[in-house]
């Protein structure tokens, strides 16, 4: 079961281009814990103008560790005290999630809705995904469904930063 952590930073006035090079440190470091991670800005929609953070792992254990190795990183805790002293955005997160169906895209550009269904229900949603997959044209889009362990809410587009 694949974990996904995702952190939302929105960009304060005048000070985004520091909040972009910024987040290119952060995904190096996510990369360097043994994330597949990439960076994304909202374009359209719940939160347009922010900077999403994407760190994926293979399972929970190796997140996990993770998390400890980015909290012990040099590079993450220079980032962290420099955040302390000249603030580029307002950070939101870790928010933690895991795949329940399909694969992450690699698109440049995503729609990420997002929807609210009890935990009894999440079997049923889960079993309806390779009927919407079916129905999707697979030369444009991807399907990959993920259930929330801690998260916010909102639907939101989001376009390939780095």
């Amino acid at each position: 079961m694949t974990a996904i952590s995702r952190r939302v930073l929105t960009p304060t006035v005048g000070k985004t281009d520091l909040a972009h090079e910024r987040v290119k440190r952060m995904v190096a470091i996510l990369t360097r814990s043994g994330a597949t991670a990439r960076a994304l800005k909202v374009v359209m929609g719940d939160g347009v103008g922010n900077i999403e953070v994407l760190g994926r792992y293979p399972d929970f254990a190796t997140g996990s560790k993770a998390a400890v190795a980015i909290a012990a990183d040099p590079d993450s805790i220079a980032l962290l005290a420099e955040r302390e002293k000249i603030q580029s955005s307002i950070l939101q997160g870790p928010y933690v999630y895991r795949d329940v169906f399909g694969e992450v895209s690699r698109q440049p550009v995503m729609l990420f809705p997002e929807y609210q269904i009890s935990r009894q229900n999440l079997k049923h949603a889960i079993e309806l995904m390779p009927e919407v997959k079916a129905a999707m044209h697979a030369r444009y889009w991807s399907l990959c469904g993920c259930a929330r362990i801690c998260s916010c809410n909102g639907p939101f587009w989001c376009v390939l930063l780095l």
